[in-house]
């Protein structure tokens, strides 16, 4: 393997201050792993990459104190493989293709100054490449990432890439509310306290694996979702977005499998972006700026209700230009910054043999399949490798529609069950035959 460091080609000077989410992500990394039929040119990518961290000047540079990234244009990793006894076709079939091409992060050297924030790994496969890109969570998160190779294909192209931003002016308020503010504020709202416990049964599920352990997928076609999309309408005489009902089907089906008593209270916790949702923080930004929100219901609710009570939550806090959610957000990053041992959601119930809490990660919007270098045929993006119970991921565009995966004790409980099976039955609820 040939390894060398990209520098930014001009290399900006300066500085970007860590946010208390930024640290919150300290420990985590994002995963991207393309699939194409047909070679990358190296040297295309590799001075795309110099121009993208002229965009993205934190990108190469370092933490310091993990308060800041000084933009020393230090660079970043990029290396060079080949595998010319595989094809497209076996790496495509790999359970563990996105780990076993993987860029490689250690993420101890990261927060401590010395190592790059994104690393490159191209393989040569007998007929195509394997493009892993890794980056460290304290810098970007999903949206930011996916956009950022988004943007690393247009500069290869030729096309003008959208321009990022680091503003991120609107984390600047954390610390303003006391933390007697604070904690009177999360007790009224009903958050969950976090035990020792619960960290313990969270640490254990990671060293073990039980919490990354992958079930058996549902795929479910476009053409499935729009008719049951167009049938929840007209019975109910409402219409709502594909995310809402889309989780609000995931759960009832999951709730199927796990035959909780009725009265059982539940909760559906899902990943909100700021982005262009409240004041400061625009479409463009590149750094972390989501944050989880939570709908409480009953294990014995209808699926119109789950509907209706996570819709009522997210038009709270999207509506009035998103004053709530900004507040909302002051109170989530504040919690945060004062280490509180407080979570908005009850993780017991999360990491749970027979879960109550659900959470789902949605990569529906992320311009996954939208990466194009000029060369080569993207065959396939490869699902990350999170310990996240419910992932939406988009499937290919010739087969259009969602990918639902499952980990953890509700993969097992999923795959005991037969996920596709619970989903058909819900589905047929509502005269949609899948």
């Amino acid at each position: 393997m040939k390894k060398v460091v990209v520098r930014a080609q001009c290399g900006l000077s300066g500085e970007y201050g860590l946010s208390v989410l930024d640290v919150s992500c300290a420990g985590m990394v994002i995963r991207g792993t393309w699939l194409f039929r047909g070679k990358l040119d190296e040297k295309l990518l590799r001075d795309g990459l110099g121009q993208i961290l002229d965009m993205y000047p934190q990108l190469g540079g370092r933490i310091d104190g993990m308060k800041r990234i000084r933009f020393d244009n230090s660079g970043v990793s990029f290396a060079v493989d080949d595998e010319p006894r595989l094809n497209v076709a076996a790496v495509a079939a790999m359970p563990k293709a996105a780990v076993r091409f993987g860029a490689g992060m250690n993420m101890r050297r990261v927060r401590a100054g010395k190592a790059p924030l994104l690393s490159v790994r191209v393989t040569y496969l007998a007929d195509g490449t394997v493009l892993s890109v890794w980056a460290a969570h304290v810098v970007m998160d999903g949206a930011a990432f996916y956009g950022m190779v988004d943007n690393w294909g247009c500069l290869c192209r030729g096309i003008r890439p959208q321009k990022p931003s680091l503003d991120n002016t609107l984390f600047g308020a954390v610390g303003r509310m006391s933390r007697a503010d604070v904690e009177r504020t999360i007790a009224q709202a009903g958050w969950s306290h976090l035990g020792i416990g619960q960290l313990v049964d969270a640490v254990v599920g990671r060293i073990t694996g039980t919490l990354m352990r992958r079930a058996k997928s549902v795929e479910l076609p476009l053409a499935v979702l729009e008719r049951f999309r167009d049938a929840f309408a007209a019975r109910h005489g409402r219409s709502f977005g594909m995310h809402t009902l889309l989780s609000a089907l995931t759960v009832k089906a999951c709730f199927m499998a796990l035959h909780h008593a009725d009265d059982i209270k539940c909760q559906l916790v899902t990943t909100v972006d700021m982005r262009g949702r409240t004041g400061g923080v625009t479409s463009a930004f590149s750094g972390n700026a989501v944050c989880n929100v939570m709908v409480e219901f009953h294990a014995g609710d209808t699926l119109y209700d789950i509907v209706e009570k996570e819709n009522v939550m997210l038009s709270r806090l999207f509506g009035n230009g998103g004053e709530e959610l900004a507040r909302y957000a002051a109170l989530y990053f504040n919690a945060v910054y004062y280490k509180l041992p407080m979570l908005v959601f009850d993780l017991a119930g999360m990491t749970a043999k027979r879960p109550t809490t659900l959470y789902i990660n949605d990569f529906m919007k992320f311009p996954l399949y939208n990466v194009d270098f000029g060369e080569g045929e993207l065959v396939a993006v490869l699902p990350h490798d999170l310990p996240d119970q419910i992932r939406f991921w988009p499937m290919p565009s010739d087969r259009p529609g969602v990918e639902v995966l499952f980990t953890g004790s509700l993969g097992k409980i999923m795959d005991a069950a037969g996920a596709r099976k619970m989903f058909a039955e819900v589905l047929r609820g509502y005269g949609v035959e899948f």
